[in-house]
């Protein structure tokens, strides 16, 4: 075998392991995720806006709603019956649940 086609050969062969290993495009429907936040929109969320705001949701395809909490809605309900999907909580909170009902 001359030289000329062992080089094409070995060249196709890296070639082709470097196609196997790209990346393929998730063209799937983004998962549609609701965030309860504790508040109403403030700069203590900037965290979840500049995630927004830069692609970081849609580059794991996800379509996240930010969804403002206030005194009416009793965000562990809403998170508990899976009308929305997380919700920020302080630790005072926490520690007080993890009292009570001894979640961890």
């Amino acid at each position: 075998m001359n030289k000329t086609l062992k080089v094409f050969i070995i060249f196709f062969l890296i070639l082709l392991t470097l196609s196997a290993c790209s990346s393929i495009a998730d063209t799937s429907a983004p998962d549609q995720i609701s965030v309860r936040l504790k508040w109403t929109h403030g700069v203590q969320f900037a965290g979840f806006y500049i995630a927004e705001q830069k692609g970081y949701f849609a580059e794991e395809n996800l379509s996240v709603s930010l969804m403002e909490g206030c005194l009416e809605y009793d965000e562990l309900a809403l998170v508990s019956s899976g009308q929305d999907d997380f919700q920020v909580e302080d630790v005072i909170t926490l520690q007080f649940l993890n009292a009570v009902y001894g979640y961890e």
